[in-house]
């Protein structure tokens, strides 16, 4: 028999052992998660089989018996190699068809936008924006727009120019820091 001086887990009382050549092992006892917390604070004797980890392990503290507790997890070790490979040549069955819907759906969702003029073979670009020229009617320095409904008066301006400058005052005088480097 092997024996470790080890305290139960803090969370579930269980026991983690380290077996040489079968790896972790873990085991638990109703009796011993029952007891108080000072008890399960301390290290507890741990005698247990070093050649057949599936026994149930005999657990003392201070010379006396607690309990025997039961393995109740197994952590698998061995042919896990095997164990990971099945895991995923089984995802990628699963996934294979969804992935090959994806791709159906993406070739079938053409672009609906019509071509650029002039643009006939695949890598030749549109002109650049310095190559492109505006055409107006509207001529700079001309201060009325093309399509205005009617032609203004003379009172009709002086009007205009009236409300533009007590607008100009009020904001003025709302906020004054922003206009004190413009002269009065």
């Amino acid at each position: 028999m092997g024996v470790a001086y080890i305290k139960p887990n803090a969370v579930d009382a269980s026991y983690s052992l380290k077996i040489p050549g079968y790896g972790t092992c873990r085991y638990w006892s109703k009796k011993i998660a029952c007891l108080p917390k000072e008890a399960l604070s301390r290290k507890h004797s741990v005698y247990y089989d070093l050649e057949n980890p599936r026994e149930p392990i005999t657990v003392y503290d201070a010379g006396n018996w607690l309990d025997d507790a039961p393995q109740f997890e197994e952590l698998p070790f061995r042919n896990a190699g095997e164990g990971a490979a099945n895991h995923v040549k089984a995802k990628n069955a699963l996934l294979k068809p969804q992935i090959e819907t994806v791709k159906q759906m993406k070739a079938a969702a053409q672009c609906g936008y019509p071509a650029l003029p002039n643009v006939t073979e695949l890598g030749k670009l549109p002109p650049s924006i310095n190559e492109v020229t505006i055409a107006g009617t509207r001529r700079p320095g001309e201060g009325k727009p093309a399509n205005s409904g009617f032609p203004l008066t003379e009172d009709d301006e002086k009007e205009l120019a009236e409300l533009e400058r007590m607008q100009q005052e009020k904001r003025r005088k709302a906020n004054p820091a922003l206009y004190e480097h413009i002269g009065k």
